[in-house]
């Protein structure tokens, strides 16, 4: 029968994100100003989250920059939902910049080096933000098609029940440093 599938501790989103570039630094960095509210919206989350004994610039918060001013949030370590709307993304406090699309993508689950792009840039922006996140059908799929009769039971593995990102899902950066998989005992792989 079916159940769906534990709670997972959520990860970083430093493992999502590129690494910040040589000489990058956040400090000053703004959306421009002809991006009145995104710009705005950045400078009061900088100035509220200083005045909260955060920094900002160090510790990754997620801005989302293009909401009206009073529907605007920021969450540390980890973005608000990505929509279709925000297909610009979000800002990244750390990175005084916005999410770039790899970043969005695999915030979504998504290889982003195995996707071939088709569209501009604004328009794969919308479909990331319309897209179901991968990873979440990926566990759902994991329980249901058993449950359904549709594949044998434990011959589909949940890569995400552990609550860490699996490789190759993370930026190249994290995966220099390594992170653990989950070790739940034999598992045996169908293709998804």
């Amino acid at each position: 029968s079916f159940s769906f599938p534990d709670p997972v501790a959520r990860p970083s989103i430093e493992q999502f994100l590129d690494p910040p570039e040589k000489g990058q630094a956040a400090q000053g960095s703004l959306p421009p100003k002809s991006s009145t509210t995104a710009h705005a919206n950045v400078r009061r989350a900088l100035k509220e989250l200083a005045a909260s004994g955060s920094d900002p610039l160090k510790v990754p918060h997620v801005v989302d920059c293009d909401s009206s001013p009073n529907r605007m949030k920021w969450l540390k370590d980890t973005s608000p939902c990505i929509t279709c709307s925000r297909a610009a993304g979000h800002w990244v406090t750390s990175r005084g910049r916005r999410l770039t699309k790899a970043e969005m993508m695999r915030l979504q689950g998504m290889k982003p080096d195995k996707f071939k792009v088709a569209v501009s840039e604004c328009q794969l922006g919308k479909q990331i933000g319309n897209a179901m996140s991968a990873n979440v059908l990926e566990r759902l799929f994991v329980q249901a098609l058993p449950a359904a009769g549709l594949v044998a039971h434990n011959t589909l593995i949940d890569r995400w029940a552990c609550g860490k990102t699996p490789a190759d899902r993370m930026a190249a950066s994290c995966r220099k440093r390594g992170t653990a998989q989950c070790s739940k005992g034999p598992q045996k792989r169908a293709r998804m």
